[in-house]
């Protein structure tokens, strides 16, 4: 039983976990978890819906906790005879282990801890026998010299015997480590250890990405690290996947339009004179023209008509 009530048998902390929230049942068809929660239990990163069959290595996401269900090929016990019969006297026939179909999702974790299909093996397709993603050598301690092979995207490094890889040393917690393989990359948690973990002389803090070759100590432990799986395309001494460099030509500019040519300044051409109307002013430093005099009869002409008016004055007062 899994949940946050103190009567369970796996305690799990947290506001989204139920008190009792799931269950392992053993039944003649395999071991089965049962869903009773509130917010829902997950299966290799899918939701429950009720109940299902565990196949070796499935995930089980309970709040922010994540558990590996391991187990041994389940025997089913004879049943008992009922009440007032006698049992048989023949020998029992022993019971045959039953085949436990693997879920639909059950392979999902081959390829990535998320259930993400990598490029090299498209969903659908048939899965070949392979040896192990990945392997530790170990360098110092009890098991110098052994190559530790890492088989699931998921191990559990520690000194318990129910870890995925196991280090028998003092210097190294119960539950040390977890590697985990993330879309092709490898990374290394620790879980609060008492000696710590350290990748290339660098304390693992949180997560920590590891490079093939990558010097790795557990405690007083130290390992080389070395994947083998076709994922791993990781480049030695980096912690990335490396990535197509994509250049861009820069965009043309665009051609300079040649200046338009300036219209040429009009002529100031001279105003006549109307009759009537009083001359446009000239513009300043022109010169004026000369003005041109009309002939007339002038003075000789006024003293003539002067000199008539006289003459006839005289002759209307003496006649």
């Amino acid at each position: 039983m899994f949940g946050r009530d103190a009567s369970c048998d796996v305690v799990v902390p947290g506001k989204d976990v139920s008190r009792r929230h799931a269950e392992i049942v053993q039944t003649p068809k395999g071991y089965l978890l049962v869903d009773s929660s509130t917010n829902g239990t997950s299966v290799n990163d899918v939701r429950l819906e009720g109940q299902r069959v565990l196949a070796r290595a499935d995930v089980i996401t309970i709040g922010e906790e994540k558990f590996r269900f391991y187990a041994d090929t389940l025997v089913v016990a004879e049943a008992a005879p009922p009440v007032g019969q006698t049992s048989n006297p023949l020998p029992p026939v022993p019971p045959v282990p039953p085949v436990v179909p693997p879920p639909p999702d059950a392979g999902r974790l081959r390829e990535t801890v998320h259930g993400i299909p990598s490029a090299a093996a498209p969903p659908g397709a048939p899965r070949p026998a392979s040896g192990p993603l990945a392997s530790f050598i170990v360098k110092s301690g009890a098991l110098k010299g052994q190559r530790l092979a890492v088989k699931t995207p998921v191990v559990n490094i520690g000194r318990a015997d129910y870890n995925d890889v196991v280090l028998p040393d003092e210097s190294v917690s119960t539950t040390h480590a977890k590697l985990q393989r993330r879309e092709g990359v490898w990374v290394l948690v620790d879980l609060d250890s008492t000696n710590g973990t350290f990748v290339d002389g660098d304390q693992v803090k949180g997560e920590m990405p590891l490079a093939p070759g990558a010097s790795v100590r557990f405690g007083e432990i130290g390992l080389v690290f070395e994947p083998t799986d076709d994922a791993a395309a990781v480049a030695k001494g980096g912690s990335t996947r490396m990535m197509e460099v994509m250049t861009m030509e820069p965009a043309p500019k665009p051609k300079a339009q040649p200046p338009a040519p300036k219209p040429a300044a009009p002529r100031p051409v001279a105003a006549k004179p109307v009759a009537g109307k009083p001359a446009a002013a000239k513009p300043k430093g022109a010169k004026a023209p000369v003005a041109q005099q009309k002939k007339g009869s002038g003075c000789g002409g006024s003293a003539a008509l002067l000199l008539l008016m006289i003459v006839g004055l005289v002759y209307w007062v003496f006649i």
